[in-house]
């Protein structure tokens, strides 16, 4: 009943541990934290149970998910509960954020959408969401920690798509792969002229060079697409060292 997407384990992990190793977390941040653990392994169960996982499988499962929803499911409530009553207003208004996009993401997995580009882009931006209350109930003010969300978000969706690109070459002659090069190069560009505007402050780059790097490689080089177990474990190697960057570039919170 564990999540079969093993990307998704650092799309939340990471940014959720990022927030509480920046931060100053005292027991909001960490119970904030464990609801949205809590909420995201109630996912796998839930799937089972909506025969999103085969039918065979929900017959003969359908007992034991059933179970985990509602063990971690309620996990998720108690958490969140306890999480909300000892966080301050801020916190309280910062929750709002991934439970909005959680909602949507919901949408397109009851619309079977969520395997096409929109609804993984959709469902990695509520995993990584779930940061932005943690980083608010550890000191942060909501700003840096949407920023560093934000982050998270172009990091992991730019590898979504490239990584999409790769798997996908042999089916539409390298279409997806153009559109992973092209939002790469508008990526690198918006981000040099924000920096230029001042309204991207200089670390956030060096947050973001790892995927840069990463992912200008795969798109100019793309490997075959037989490789694709290289390319997730660069995938895992690019997430450790965007985490690296940004615990050594981060200001503390403000």
């Amino acid at each position: 009943m564990w999540p079969k997407e093993h990307g998704t384990y650092g799309e939340v992990g990471f940014p959720l541990l990022a927030a509480l190793v920046t931060g100053e977390p005292g027991a909001a941040a960490f119970a904030l934290a464990i609801a949205a653990l809590c909420a995201y392994l109630a996912h796998e169960p839930l799937l089972v149970l909506r025969g999103t996982r085969g039918e065979r499988r929900k017959r003969e499962q359908r007992g034991r998910a059933l179970r985990w929803l509602l063990g971690w499911s309620a996990g998720a409530v108690l958490a969140a509960g306890a999480g909300l009553l000892w966080a301050g207003s801020s916190t309280r208004l910062a929750v709002l954020v991934p439970l909005a996009l959680a909602l949507v993401a919901l949408t397109f997995a009851l619309r079977g959408a969520e395997r096409s580009l929109a609804g993984e882009l959709i469902a990695g931006a509520a995993l990584v969401s779930a940061s932005v209350p943690v980083a608010v109930a550890g000191g942060f003010a909501p700003g840096p920690a949407l920023l560093v969300a934000l982050l998270w978000l172009t990091s992991f969706g730019l590898m979504t798509l490239v990584v999409r690109g790769v798997a996908r070459v042999r089916f539409d002659a390298g279409a997806a792969l153009g559109l992973a090069r092209m939002v790469l190069t508008l990526a690198l560009l918006a981000s040099l002229a924000l920096l230029g505007l001042g309204l991207l402050p200089p670390w956030a780059l060096l947050v973001l060079s790892p995927t840069g790097l990463a992912a200008a490689v795969l798109v100019l080089r793309p490997p075959s697409p037989k490789h694709m177990r290289r390319v997730g474990w660069s995938l895992i190697g690019t997430s450790l060292l965007t985490f690296a960057a940004l615990l050594a570039a981060l200001p503390t919170p403000t």
